[in-house]
């Protein structure tokens, strides 16, 4: 199915909203570039594919740009080369209750304030690769996984970073040539990432690193 917002030759849907509600499980929505509001993918497998330019931005307070949810085992979801915008420091993107693999691949977050939020919860197989904050050094990414198995492939987590970067409850999370800061040398500064059970793994040349530690709490 082709996604336009412009409406051009061949347009099947002009909204990512419209689009991921109505696809049928298993089937792959192109992207064209243009500009589209927060869409939810609930309980179906899909994969997105973006041309250069697709931004999709929140549109309403509260709500992620991004929202994956109530995967079942054997669905699972893609997401390629999307730009996301948030306006509001709360979720960006947000994984819930999949027992399907999710990976979000190559998107580069952008953001009006100075904060981007992943928010998992209950996740089987959570992928993040080369996820990157446009402007680094303005945008602070942070993300909390609760009770997930989460990778992250060759990501930078942290940027304008005065608190902590990465909270993980229980669970795995796998840093793999990726890295958590959180670097401002100012004494209320909490290391990058608080760890309350499960384990955390450094692969690759990953590493964390704060002005004021590297990680608290318990786990291994």
């Amino acid at each position: 199915f082709v996604v336009d917002a412009s409406n051009g030759p061949g347009t099947d849907y002009t909204s990512l909203a419209a689009a991921t509600a109505a696809a049928p499980s298993g089937s792959v929505l192109m992207i064209r570039t243009g500009s589209y509001t927060q869409f939810t993918i609930d309980a179906k497998s899909l994969t997105l594919l973006a041309d250069a330019g697709v931004v999709v931005a929140q549109s309403a307070a509260g709500a992620p740009a991004i929202d994956i949810t109530n995967l079942a085992a054997g669905q699972d979801v893609v997401i390629d080369e999307v730009l996301v915008a948030a306006s509001l420091p709360n979720e960006t993107v947000r994984c819930t209750n999949c027992q399907g693999a999710v990976l979000i691949d190559s998107p580069l977050m952008a953001s009006t304030s100075t904060e981007l939020w992943i928010h998992a919860t209950n996740c089987d197989r959570l992928v993040l690769r080369d996820v990157v904050p446009a402007g680094a050094g303005t945008v602070n990414l942070r993300m909390h996984v609760d009770g997930c198995h989460t990778v992250l492939e060759h990501c930078v987590f942290g940027g304008l970073s005065i608190t902590t970067t990465i909270v993980q409850q229980g669970g795995r999370l796998d840093l793999v040539d990726s890295r958590a800061s959180a670097q401002w040398p100012l004494p209320t500064v909490q290391p990058p990432v608080i760890l309350n059970g499960g384990e955390l793994h450094l692969l690759g040349t990953s590493y964390v690193q704060g002005a004021y530690g590297s990680v608290i709490g318990t786990g291994s």
